[in-house]
């Protein structure tokens, strides 16, 4: 395993799987109601899984690093991918909670 890459993968990971699951959110709603399905919370969870990945990633690439810089930037990129994972949690919520149908 490339640990310097690893370092990294709380910096694009979670942000992408955000960003992905936007698009899904503007698309999946109307399959949603018309087929009574619920997509939108599985693409909203598969992206928050994605995003605990990528943080976790990031956090065992720092257990060899020496460098102070290279662990603070593998810390960093840690609690980022956290911070997405917990918002795609959040929005997973929303997408069961919220019929797509009241629009």
């Amino acid at each position: 395993m490339n640990f310097a890459l690893a370092r990294y993968a709380g910096l694009y990971v979670p942000p992408a799987a955000w960003a992905i699951n936007t698009q899904l959110g503007q698309i999946l709603p109307y399959g949603d109601c018309s087929a009574g399905a619920g997509w939108t919370a599985v693409a909203a969870f598969t992206a928050a899984a994605f995003a605990a990945a990528g943080a976790l990633l990031s956090r065992r690439g720092a257990v060899v690093t020496a460098s102070r810089t290279a662990l603070f930037l593998s810390r960093m990129s840690f609690l980022l991918g956290l911070c997405f994972a917990f918002a795609l949690l959040m929005q997973g919520a929303a997408t069961v909670l919220i019929s797509p149908c009241l629009y």
